[in-house]
């Protein structure tokens, strides 16, 4: 009787899948902590400090994430592939920063990847140029006060073209 117990107890838990990973298509969300891109602030907005002076906050689970990324793997390499911008410009780029976008994904992966007002990107220690596709599709719900409508406008006219 124990046994017969113990194997209805096992095929319950392989039934409910206790014991299989998680789908890397489920579980993913996004999570946007931002200042006014047009505000001055007396702080230089850097990444360093943009999580602790945010004033606007989004998350959401997401299906459309799987658009620009099949898994997180993917998501580094892609991300690892845009054009890097020269050093002697980061700096610069750097004390304009004014989004954090924390993609985020299952078995609590976090890819962090910053932005400044001209859409261009910091992302494993380096300043990357703007992906139109990847800017659009991330802000595309947004203001004007947490985005610049000029550099949102541009990408808009590219993303179909340019997402990876």
């Amino acid at each position: 009787m124990r046994v017969l117990t113990i194997l209805l107890i096992i095929c319950i838990f392989f039934s409910t899948d206790i014991f299989s990973q998680k789908n890397e298509s489920g579980d993913k969300k996004i999570k946007i902590y931002s200042i006014s891109w047009n505000t001055a602030y007396k702080l230089a907005r850097t990444t360093k400090n943009i999580k602790q002076k945010y004033i606007y906050y989004f998350e959401t689970d997401v299906t459309w994430l799987d658009v620009m990324f099949l898994n997180y793997e993917d998501c580094i390499e892609k991300l690892s592939k845009q054009k890097v911008i020269a050093s002697a410009d980061s700096l610069s780029k750097a004390i304009r920063t004014n989004v954090l976008v924390e993609l985020c994904f299952p078995n609590k992966r976090i890819v962090k990847v910053y932005f400044n007002n001209e859409g261009d990107f910091y992302f494993n220690g380096n300043w990357h140029k703007r992906n139109d596709g990847f800017y659009y599709l991330l802000f595309k719900y947004f203001s004007d006060e947490i985005i610049p409508p000029t550099t949102f406008q541009e990408a808009k006219k590219n993303y179909k073209d340019k997402l990876w």
